[in-house]
């Protein structure tokens, strides 16, 4: 596939955890990806060694610096735009999570997918199947699934999996949905589900997305999300489902 493709990752405090050697990896066989690597506001040597990477791969890496922590949301509203607004045309653009939970090959293939079927949109999955390994602590698995339940209402779609951090869109469209900022912090995959299908429509939602089922998630600990933060999301919710009902 010779198309370029952009992949946004928002870091923050990666310092400890941010594999250089898989990033290298990849990048050294897949010249055709560009890694956006937003640093929001990270208080330790993250963009110290995001700036190394960048010292390798010239032409394949970009960093942006937020002076101030931004939050997810934004970090990913920033990068994409960036890749959108920039000299270089690319033809699939989407975002991945620092930790590598999701794989750098497991966000190409997505890629793949999506170019050989005509896609506008897709959608790492966490689907526990025969032949798949995907490792998740019970409680984040069962609190997903009340929200995946909740949100599915909420955008009248059968998503399985709206939060897995793992998605990637057909540019072409992208300019239409992220001109304002996101209004929520933590569920800000479900508002963006939710302006896609404003500017796509339901039906070529229905038709042009996939969920693409994960071969491989391995989930990484220390959670971002403190239980202060956690115990706002269901005001998040009620603030995706005011959105909705503006559609």
């Amino acid at each position: 596939m010779s198309e370029q493709i952009g992949v946004v990752i928002p870091c923050y405090n990666e310092y400890k955890r941010l594999d250089v050697s898989r990033f290298t990896a990849f990048l050294e066989t897949h010249a055709q990806i560009t890694i956006c690597f937003v640093n929001d506001g990270s208080s330790d040597d993250t963009i110290t060694v995001l700036n190394q990477l960048k010292g390798k791969f010239q032409s394949q890496v970009m960093v942006l610096d937020n002076v101030h922590n931004m939050g997810k949301a934004e970090s990913v509203r920033k990068g994409l735009n960036h890749f959108v607004q920039g000299p270089v045309k690319f033809e699939m653009i989407g975002f991945l999570d620092a930790d590598l939970s999701t794989s750098l090959e497991q966000y190409y293939k997505l890629c793949v997918f999506l170019r050989e079927h005509s896609l506008k949109a897709v959608f790492g999955s966490r689907i526990k199947r025969l032949g798949s390994i995907i490792q998740r602590s019970p409680a984040r698995h069962y609190i997903g699934r009340v929200f995946a339940t909740l949100i599915g209402k909420i955008t009248k779609l059968p998503i399985y999996d709206s939060q897995c951090g793992a998605k990637v869109f057909e540019a072409s469209y992208l300019p239409q949905i992220l001109l304002e900022p996101f209004r929520t912090k933590w569920l800000f995959d479900v508002e963006l589900i939710l302006r896609m299908m404003n500017v796509l429509g339901p039906s070529t939602m229905t038709d042009k997305v996939y969920e693409y089922p994960l071969d491989r998630w391995i989930e990484v600990g220390d959670s971002k999300i403190s239980s202060t933060q956690f115990a706002r999301i269901p005001l998040e919710l009620l603030r995706v489902y005011k959105i909705s009902l503006k559609k």
